[in-house]
């Protein structure tokens, strides 16, 4: 028998943390997650290096800041000169399969590293699996009927069975259980990669699950009042302008948030399937599972949903929950701030991998020391969204055929502890917020004159961070 444990990452896609139960949203039970935290430990306060798909699944695989490795937009996938964990899971013998959306490894990388593939993304499988229901699922997702809105959000008509969610989970069963009934499976483990597209746009689910969560019934966070539109950076006012956060309804943004509660139900039942299975075949004792998001989404937060280059809450706080049971603690919160830098090198010593060298995470706490703060980065050398480019056409006219545009503005930077965040912006501005006060992040108080310590502190912090993370790997010519 292997003296290696299995490995299932559970990876979903623009999951912000709050709007599950175990996060304190009182609106939405996930019984399947909450019985993994139970089984393991659950962190509080995670958060992903760069709230942006490539860039946080590129630094997850590869356990080092988005500025190091270059993979800062969507446009960058997993560099050819990067190390990521694939290789000391190769290395130990381990059997590799990618279930469902990749935006992170080049079609020669998913070739060299992974030996099962089934991708499935957005808009479902990338074949009709020679399914006439999935294929008429897949048309009507990608109709522009159900995407051309910004707050556009749908029921779908055809069968839960026949999307991307459930089709992701229905091929790691399968292959769970092809695992434990092959020849040799007890000498050789699995690394399975399953990672779910939702609740991610198009905001999209099936009845019965649409229906879970009444638009009456939805609570909005509480939004600007008094201090408008004005109180946003410039980078924010027009995203929001993009978006028509102006002119949407109460109405639609509980519909939005109702859908997306949806797909959240829709996920969770597809864990408890995919744990069920484990506990069945006998391999949850020799399984590590992680769960965790690779960002948030505002959803209905000032108004907005989606995301944008901003380091709110909303965007980089993500759930992360580690269960290995007989092996780690169980019904454990970890209220310490840690990365999503911080699964690498945690799973290198929790499976006794070759660690890498070099990477920017530390061993997750109670493998290593809790942490007092948390960096995060966002943005490009792009231009600065203004309203002067925008009056010029220099940006187009949806917030959609924009996102890499709204990368601009330079390197943003996060520094944020218990209490309080700050966010540096070259151009357009700082961000100061006393969490215990205003936990969404609602009025800015950078530019109060009894905050000029603080923010002098931060920023010294962030210029300390940003030194300390100029390069983490060795001279070239030496071990790498």
């Amino acid at each position: 028998m292997s003296t290696y444990p299995n490995l299932l990452i559970i990876m979903v896609d623009q999951l912000r943390a709050t709007a599950l139960g175990l996060y304190g949203n009182p609106q939405v039970r996930t019984p399947h997650l909450e019985a993994l935290a139970e089984a393991g430990l659950c962190f509080d306060q995670a958060h992903a290096a760069c709230p942006v798909c490539v860039p946080s699944r590129v630094a997850f695989w590869n356990g080092r800041w988005p500025h190091l490795s270059g993979a800062r937009t969507n446009g960058i996938l997993m560099p050819a000169h990067e190390q990521h964990l694939l290789q000391p899971l190769k290395e130990a013998g381990y059997r590799t399969a990618l279930f469902g959306k990749n935006h992170c490894f080049t079609r020669q990388q998913l070739a060299e590293w992974w030996d099962v593939i089934s991708e499935v993304s957005h808009g479902g499988p990338l074949d009709d699996r020679g399914d006439p229901e999935i294929a008429a699922a897949r048309a009507w997702t990608h109709h522009p009927d159900q995407n051309r809105a910004a707050y556009a959000a749908a029921v779908s008509p055809f069968p839960v069975e026949k999307h991307g969610t459930w089709l992701i989970c229905d091929d790691t069963v399968r292959f769970l259980q092809q695992h434990a009934t092959g020849r040799g499976a007890e000498d050789q483990p699995f690394a399975a990669w399953v990672s779910i597209a939702d609740p991610h746009t198009p905001y999209q689910v099936s009845e019965l699950y649409a229906s879970l969560y009444p638009p009456g019934s939805i609570i909005l966070p509480p939004q600007r009042s008094a201090t408008g539109m004005a109180a946003r950076t410039e980078r924010e006012q027009i995203f929001a302008h993009l978006l028509g956060a102006e002119e949407v309804s109460d109405e639609r943004l509980r519909f939005v948030t109702s859908i997306y509660y949806g797909m959240i139900a829709v996920i969770d039942e597809g864990v408890g399937r995919i744990l069920a299975t484990l506990d069945q075949l006998g391999l949850r004792e020799r399984t590590v599972v992680v769960f965790l998001s690779d960002h948030g989404d505002y959803m209905g937060e000032r108004r907005l949903v989606r995301k944008t280059i901003a380091l709110h809450d909303a965007l980089t706080r993500v759930p992360l929950l580690l269960s290995w049971p007989g092996h780690i603690p169980s019904a454990q919160h970890i209220e310490s701030p840690v990365s999503l830098l911080d699964v690498l090198p945690t799973l290198t010593e929790l499976l006794g991998l070759r660690p890498l060298p070099g990477r920017s995470g530390q061993p997750l706490p109670p493998w290593g020391h809790p942490r007092q703060e948390i960096f995060a980065e966002h943005g490009t050398e792009e231009p600065t969204p203004t309203w002067e480019r925008l009056r010029r056409g220099q940006v187009g006219i949806s917030a959609g055929q924009n996102l890499p545009w709204q990368g601009g503005g330079g390197r943003i930077k996060m520094v944020r502890t218990a209490e309080w965040k700050y966010i540096h912006e070259p151009e357009a501005g700082c961000e100061l917020y006393d969490l215990h006060r205003d936990p969404h992040e609602l009025c800015n108080l950078a530019q109060r004159t009894e905050h000029a310590g603080l923010i002098a502190s931060f920023q010294r912090q962030l210029l300390d961070w940003t030194i300390a993370t100029e390069t983490t790997l060795p001279p070239l010519g030496r071990e790498r």
